[in-house]
């Protein structure tokens, strides 16, 4: 099959699929969970990020080894940096990187949809910023920390309920720009955070656990390497893919946690080629081969694809969640965060703040299809 074949089958089933995505979308059942790929428009890709902490390592190290894809992952090269920098240095550089007050259009119109909750592995506050614009109320980023009370994360799982108490929220499950113990970026960092390895050794586990001179440190170590140690990470991402019907976008499904994560669900609760969770990809010219394999390999986890056309603009995306924000419609029945009153409309003179006679689906439906008008006259 030619590859001009092979991307209209992949593109006629990806249209059977968008209307799945839409239904999905406009149940209110369905939690967004964004990659990098979400807010890629505004900040430096995986390659500009590793061109940094090159540039910054070799500065504090000057025979600091340069980045070698053919001998080695993202995630280890994370672990060499960290090696050579202080612990202030490589916190700087993701923050700097990362740090954003400000969002785009499309992100608020991500946001509008009646998504249950949102996931992200990003560590900027991008999401929380549309939200607050939409909302105009102060959004608190989620994030597990070590210091952090656990009400917190109680609080994510009860706004997933469409409590009117809760407010939908923005869980960072890799962390946040600004709070560096909540990092995950590194192996080390990874392997810390969900409690397994992803080559883990098979040693006689109970018999090292029964050494009484092991530290702490050293039990964590073998339960990692085991895969044993259910740590907060791993419980909530299990979790929500087990419990929860999850849409996938601006991922490229190639994080080794993320798929080791999707295997145990698969293996706990037989995925295999079911209707759970959804994926949203670009499809640029000459990726149709890529495309069919990306389907293939994760229909075992009950994944199934929607395809958008891109180019090397990268303007695919946003034009993509224009039309989808356009075809989505908000059902009356599902609950919004509180919105400023009609008093308070006027008192800051904006014509966008909610009235509080008019329904917010209404309202949510007004600016989509603004936005969407406006995005699409912009393309």
């Amino acid at each position: 099959m030619s590859e001009e074949e092979l991307r209209q089958e992949i593109f006629k089933r990806s249209e059977s699929n968008k209307a799945k995505l839409i239904e999905l979308i406009e149940s209110g059942e369905a939690i967004l969970l964004a990659g990098a790929g979400v807010t890629a428009s505004m900040f430096v890709t995986w390659k500009g990020l590793v061109e940094e902490f090159q540039r910054v390592a070799t500065e504090a190290q000057p025979d600091f080894a340069p980045f070698d894809d053919t001998a080695e992952n993202y995630l280890d090269f994370f672990d060499r940096v960290k090696a050579v920098l202080i612990a202030e240095i490589y916190t700087n550089v993701i923050m700097q990187k990362f740090h954003t007050d400000t969002f785009e259009d499309y992100h608020k119109l991500l946001v509008s949809m009646p998504f249950r909750g949102f996931v992200t592995t990003n560590y900027d506050t991008v999401l929380e910023n549309a939200l607050t614009h939409l909302t105009r109320k102060s959004q608190m980023p989620v994030s597990i920390d070590e210091g952090i009370n656990a009400k917190v994360l109680l609080s994510f799982f009860k706004s997933l309920n469409y409590n009117k108490l809760n407010a939908r929220k923005i869980f960072h499950i890799h962390g946040l720009n600004y709070t560096p113990n909540t990092i995950l970026l590194s192996q080390s960092e990874y392997m810390e955070k969900y409690g397994y390895i992803l080559t883990p050794p098979t040693p006689p586990v109970l018999a090292e656990l029964a050494n009484p001179d092991l530290t702490q440190d050293q039990i964590n170590k073998i339960l990692s390497q085991s895969s044993l140690r259910w740590t907060a990470h791993r419980k909530i991402l299990w979790s929500l893919l087990a419990t929860r019907r999850v849409i996938f976008m601006g991922f490229s499904i190639e994080d080794p946690y993320f798929l080791q994560m999707l295997n145990m669900v698969k293996d706990d609760l037989n995925t295999y080629d079911d209707e759970v969770h959804m994926a949203v990809f670009r499809l640029a010219e000459g990726g149709a081969a890529k495309a069919a394999k990306i389907v293939k390999e994760l229909s075992q986890y009950g994944i199934e694809c929607v395809f958008y056309e891109d180019d090397q603009s990268y303007s695919g995306f946003s034009k993509f969640v224009s039309e989808l924000s356009g075809a989505v419609s908000i059902h009356p029945s599902i609950p919004r965060e509180e919105h400023p009153d009609a008093a308070a409309a006027q008192q800051e003179g904006s014509e966008n703040v909610v009235d509080e006679q008019q329904e917010i689906p209404d309202w949510m439906n007004d600016q989509n299809r603004v936005l969407s008008k406006d995005i699409r006259n912009e393309d």
